[in-house]
């Protein structure tokens, strides 16, 4: 608002004079019918001097911690929750996870057999007439092997590459088959059937193909071993031919490449996850902070969606905070709580996830006293491990796309204990524009600054005049901030802001310091009484609303147009 304007200096000082004068002149005639009649206009001087009076309102705004929040808040950090209006600040990272097939593996499976000539025949003749078939049979356990302690009851493999290598030194045409009902392919049993084509005693066959959707089924009433099931069964021809020592039928039976889509049974003990990371912690920047916040009830919280159907625990025993500020680093410890037990599904849950939340507090760590340290990163390292308790009641399962999402989460209700924290704002506010340049035709000046404290606490109050380059060159109040009372409180919450009116006169000296002012920043600082606990809530619509207004007097001379 423009407050006075001069008019532009076109004209003369002289004839500036002249239409004051004219001016006065009129008003006076306008009053002519009422002064006695033998009044002498001859004794009127050409010297006027007027002295109007103006109180203008120069500017108003709020102080309020969530749009002081908000403007320095890119990562949208300040959350505030549909059921309450306190304000919290919340950072968060997703830690790093695996499928289950990028973690658990199907190591290769190598099944031996072997048929020699004490096998075949008691004598040196095959027990049959020359021409007629005599088959042999042999039940194989070939021990189905993994690395971290599994006993798998079945495995689904979306792909296998299946390696058979047959040799027979026998003299004898005819063939083998190799099958089991624990070997499922595309749900009907596996058989292959290998003709053994020359008798020359020197037969070698190999078959290499990768067959897609194999369920096998395995043997687990060995504690110590797993097992699958397999058949051999040899069938000769008999040639004539005699059995020597040492003739024999070698096989090998391999399963490779092995890709699951999903396995059952005890699935052992894995490292699912190993990370390490930093989060940064932005409100505690030096530039936003200006002073101290103390957090009556900080919180970190995991954050797990498990679609693993196994009993998993997570570690956060490499947790710590860095303050760049105090240049401190203090570990996070807890009190007997880590590792984290987390939710699972259980087989009636197959397919879907299960999700877990779990708080690390002042109750069950150290939070509160690091988040003290006001710190600028939160370092952490991870890990989850399956079954680490060995075997347990819970029936393990993954299928290949089982995850383990893991999140980690700052919370920071503004439940909070301040040092100096300040609020602070920028209004424009140009003195030479609104009030004049000329400040010898101010006869008198004050400044009113009129303030309601929405706030639970006492609160300092100051407003310093910046020139165009945001250089300080006075404040309103000179000794020494004002004080506002704390708001009106009814249980936890305000009910009704303290008001507080302070007002400032100016010399022309005064006025001198502030003439080139072109913005006026507000600033209340926050401290919370050293008495009790020390902490408020701080809710959204909590803040410090402000109206700044001037009173000025005006001498204004025709002698100095």
């Amino acid at each position: 608002m423009i407050l006075l304007k001069k008019k532009e200096m076109k004209e003369s000082a002289s004839s500036r004079k002249k239409a004051l004068i004219i001016i006065v002149v009129f008003m006076l005639f306008g009053l002519a019918s009422c002064l006695d009649s033998n009044y002498k206009f001859d004794n009127i001087s050409d010297e006027i001097e007027l002295t109007p009076g103006l109180s203008i309102p120069l500017a108003y705004g709020s102080l309020k911690l969530d749009d002081i929040l908000n403007e320095i808040d890119t990562g949208d950090f300040v959350k505030q929750f549909a059921d309450d209006s306190l304000l919290y600040i919340t950072y968060s990272a997703n830690l790093l996870s695996y499928k289950a097939s990028e973690v658990i593996d199907v190591p290769d499976q190598d099944f031996l057999q072997l048929f020699i000539g004490a096998d075949i025949a008691a004598s040196t003749l095959l027990p049959v007439p020359v021409g007629e078939t005599v088959t042999f049979t042999k039940d194989k356990n070939g021990e189905f092997s993994f690395t971290n302690g599994e006993k798998i009851d079945s495995l689904n493999l979306k792909s296998v590459r299946m390696f058979i290598d047959v040799s027979s030194s026998f003299r004898h045409t005819g063939n083998l088959r190799i099958h089991s009902n624990n070997i499922l392919v595309n749900g009907i049993p596996f058989s292959k059937v290998i003709q053994i084509s020359n008798a020359s005693g020197a037969f070698t066959y190999s078959f290499n193909e990768v067959i897609n959707n194999v369920k096998v089924i395995l043997d687990n009433t060995d504690p110590d071993t797993t097992f699958l099931p397999l058949k051999f069964d040899l069938s000769l021809v008999n040639s004539g031919a005699l059995v020597q020592p040492g003739e024999k039928c070698d096989i090998t039976m391999s399963f490779r490449e092995n890709k699951f889509s999903s396995i059952f049974g005890y699935l052992g003990n894995y490292d699912i996850l190993v990370d390490n990371g930093q989060l940064d912690v932005s409100i505690f920047n030096e530039t936003v902070q200006g002073g101290n916040l103390f957090f009556a009830d900080p919180m970190l919280a995991l954050t797990i969606n498990n679609s693993y159907g196994i009993p998993i625990q997570i570690d956060l025993s490499g947790m710590e905070v860095v303050s760049a500020i105090n240049n401190t680093t203090t570990p996070i410890t807890f009190n007997g709580v880590n590792p984290f037990d987390i939710l699972a599904p259980e087989l009636v849950d197959f397919g879907k996830s299960k999700y877990s939340e779990i708080p690390i507090n002042k109750d069950n760590s150290n939070i509160k006293e690091a988040i003290e340290s006001s710190p600028n990163h939160l370092n952490y390292t991870a890990t989850a491990k399956t079954n680490a308790n060995g075997p347990t009641a819970h029936y393990n399962f993954v299928t290949d796309s089982s995850t383990m999402d893991l999140g980690i989460e700052v919370i920071l209700p503004l439940w909070v204990k301040a040092e100096g924290f300040s609020l602070e704002d920028t209004l424009d506010f140009d003195f030479e524009k609104e009030i004049g340049s000329d400040i010898d035709m101010i006869d008198y000046f004050r400044l009113t600054m009129d303030a309601d404290n929405g706030i639970p606490i006492e609160t300092k109050l100051q407003v310093y005049f910046a020139d165009g380059a945001y250089n300080i060159l006075d404040s309103m109040f000179r000794d020494n901030e004002i004080l506002l009372e704390p708001a009106i409180v009814s249980g936890e919450k305000v009910t009704a802001p303290s008001n507080t009116i302070n007002r400032v006169e100016y010399t022309k000296s005064d006025l001198e310091k502030i003439r080139l002012t072109k913005y006026a920043l507000v600033k209340a600082s926050v401290n919370t009484p050293a008495s009790g606990t020390g902490y408020f809530k701080f809710y959204s619509y909590y803040g410090i609303d402000f109206k700044l207004s001037a009173k000025a007097d005006f001498r204004i001379n025709s002698n100095n147009f």
